[in-house]
């Protein structure tokens, strides 16, 4: 079962007065012109929608679709506390590396964020409500990678990239006691550690991996098993449990590949997928901005990906990291003491790395690290 032609232009009619609604509310100052007034309009114009003149076949996707857009306003109208969430799932990340790269592995990681495009979304609760009405199943199409965050390692060992993978689910989901009472022990004698000039702060982490507990579903190992067009990324659903104080239920997609990985998914062969392009078909043309001039906030166009700044047409991007081991300020890697009887006083004494030496120098003793 595909979507018919009576279909498509009921929900392209629909967007069509959603985007003008929004445009004309905007100019006469009754809300912000932006993503989430077009996405609620949507709605609004769906649910009162003569929906009864569709087709048995059109009626039974419809109304797969506009449950699942129901979701997306609730969705969409945590935006700022769902990105907000995103950032500090990105600084507990990056702790985390810091915390493996002490113990010397060397994980030079990239780490960017984005909230998922609204017009594919839309597509996307399309394609799916299509493919799950051809399997049998009504339950509503659920968005796991509204918002996204995607790990890329210098290294391009699929060994190391895998091995980096279980030790972040294992401190995002506590799914290893040991290593993440291990990780919370770095982090509270780690209060002298630094990162670019940026003292860790060890209270963030801790109040963090205490309000927010994560369980992993929808694993899909595209390293060991590749897509036949060659695409490789380890990718799995977090989700916030139930039990949590806040944002219970949020959901984001944690993707990580190395960069020969990243490569092949972006400009070789892997990003020709033949099925994203495929479904890409199907609805294309329904969700699209259509002779339009202004009236939109941080919006010039279809023609301006760039300057879709609000992520109507395009991904929003959130938050990118570089987590480098080079610009480490190795401050809780040098151990002074003066023994000299004349000046009793002893400086901080910090922890002894693994790779030191000891030298003695009269009255000085220090702790030089190799690199």
């Amino acid at each position: 079962m595909g979507i018919s032609e009576n279909l498509r232009n009921f929900l392209a009619d629909a967007f069509d007065m959603a985007i003008a609604k929004t445009i004309r509310d905007g100019k006469l100052n009754l809300r912000q012109p932006d993503v989430l007034a077009i996405v609620e309009n949507l709605n609004e114009f769906l649910v009162k929608a003569h929906a009864h003149e569709l087709s048995v076949s059109d009626r039974k996707i419809f109304d797969l679709f506009l449950s699942s857009l129901q979701m997306t306003v609730r969705h969409r109208r945590l935006t700022m506390v769902s990105t907000t969430m995103v950032s500090h799932i990105i600084d507990v990340l990056r702790y985390i590396i810091l915390w493996q790269n002490e113990s010397l592995c060397r994980y030079d990681v990239k780490v960017t964020s984005r909230r998922k495009g609204l017009t594919s979304e839309l597509n996307k609760i399309l394609i799916k409500s299509v493919e799950q009405l051809n399997e049998n199943i009504i339950t509503p199409p659920v968005i796991r990678d509204r918002f996204g965050i995607r790990v890329i390692i210098s290294d391009d060992s699929n060994k190391t990239l895998l091995e980096f993978v279980r030790i972040v689910i294992a401190i995002l989901t506590n799914s290893d006691s040991s290593e993440f009472k291990e990780f919370r022990k770095w982090v509270k004698n780690s209060t002298n550690f630094r990162y670019g000039g940026e003292q860790l702060d060890s209270l963030f982490v801790t109040d963090f991996l205490d309000n927010y507990h994560f369980y992993m579903t929808y694993v899909k190992d595209y390293v060991r098993y590749p897509k036949p067009s060659g695409y490789q990324t380890w990718q799995c659903t977090l989700e916030v449990d139930a039990t949590s104080k806040n944002l219970a239920g949020f959901k984001f997609e944690f993707q990580a590949r190395t960069s020969a990985m990243h490569r092949m998914a972006e400009i070789g062969a892997a990003s020709h997928d033949d099925y994203k392009r495929l479904h890409e078909e199907l609805v294309s043309g329904i969700f699209e901005i259509r002779d339009y001039s202004d009236g939109l906030v941080f919006f010039e166009g279809p023609e301006f990906p760039d300057l879709d700044l609000d992520g109507l047409t395009v991904p929003a991007h959130i938050l990118s990291r570089h987590i480098s081991p080079h610009v480490v300020e190795r401050t809780s890697w040098m151990r002074i003491e003066t023994l000299s009887t004349m000046s009793p006083t002893r400086l901080t004494w910090y922890t002894k790395p693994k790779n030191s030496a000891l030298i003695e120098l009269n009255s000085l003793v220090l702790w030089l690290l190799f690199e």
